[in-house]
């Protein structure tokens, strides 16, 4: 009946035939005689490959996931893409705007209000202007 038929419809004769030909390991259509045959999906060396690694066939995937701005690495097949880093407000923010990173941060001296020095210093200007006024007086 085909090309790819060993029995001849005649006289029953039994022929050689190199068997079903196709394209690929994916191609199910065999291109002699059009039989078709069950095959496996097609193979991707992950979530994010595009090409079947036997027939070579091109699929539209989605772009790589990562978990934010910040992450480097793709969640679904490892690919690392380079990122600038955290991205700051300043060098006293400790929270990264793009990803919420915590970085230890050194934060600006504020003076207290129990500091020593300035109560030292408030009570020797207290002290001063008292001996001030102390010496007006007897004048």
């Amino acid at each position: 009946d085909n090309a790819c038929d060993v029995d001849c419809n005649e006289c029953g004769e039994v022929r050689q035939v190199e068997g079903h030909k196709y394209d690929n390991a994916c191609d199910v259509d065999c291109n002699e005689c059009g039989e078709v045959r069950q095959v496996e999906d097609h193979k991707y060396d992950n979530a994010c490959d595009v090409d079947c690694n036997e027939c070579g066939e091109v699929r539209q995937v989605e772009d790589h996931k990562y978990d934010n701005a910040c992450d480097a690495v793709c969640n679904e097949c490892g690919a690392e893409r380079e990122v600038e880093g955290h991205k700051y407000d300043d060098e006293h923010d400790a929270e990264c705007n793009e990803c919420g990173a915590i970085r230890d941060v050194q934060q600006p001296d504020a003076p207290s209000t129990g500091d020593a020095t300035l109560a030292a210093l408030a009570i020797a200007a207290i002290a001063s202007m008292g001996a001030v006024l102390v010496l007006n007086k007897k004048h």
